[in-house]
């Protein structure tokens, strides 16, 4: 498990400085195949291990919004919505039934909307 949430952070810091809200934000943000091959390789997670990799993808996440933009304010409804989205995102990567690149597209455009709805003013 350490290693993916190693995965994760690379991820991350993958797309540090990019700009969600840019108009070709979709087409310059994308997954790291390391992160996205070793998500395949652990299809025999517990749902208490899928849980543990979705709340530390989100508390991640959250702290680099908020590193980026000292004014976002997520709730828990909001941060409940996001775990959703993580949830769906890893099903949808175990299932590969979408290639990645459409699957990477899909997800910022995801988060996009998730912070557009939790933070109007972004």
């Amino acid at each position: 498990m350490n290693k993916l949430e190693n995965q994760i952070d690379l991820q991350i810091e993958s797309n540090r400085n990019k700009n969600l809200f840019h108009k070709d934000a979709t087409k310059t943000m994308h997954f790291a195949q390391t992160l996205f091959d070793e998500i395949l390789n652990l299809k025999g997670l517990t749902e208490n291990e899928v849980n543990v990799l979705i709340e530390y993808t989100c508390e991640k996440v959250v702290e680099e919004f908020c590193r980026v933009n000292q004014y976002y304010s997520f709730g828990e409804d909001d941060k409940k919505r996001l775990k959703d989205i993580y949830r769906d995102l890893y099903f949808d990567i175990i299932q590969k039934k979408i290639p990645m690149n459409l699957l990477s597209e899909r997800h910022y455009q995801n988060l996009k909307s998730w912070v557009e709805e939790s933070n109007p003013f972004s």
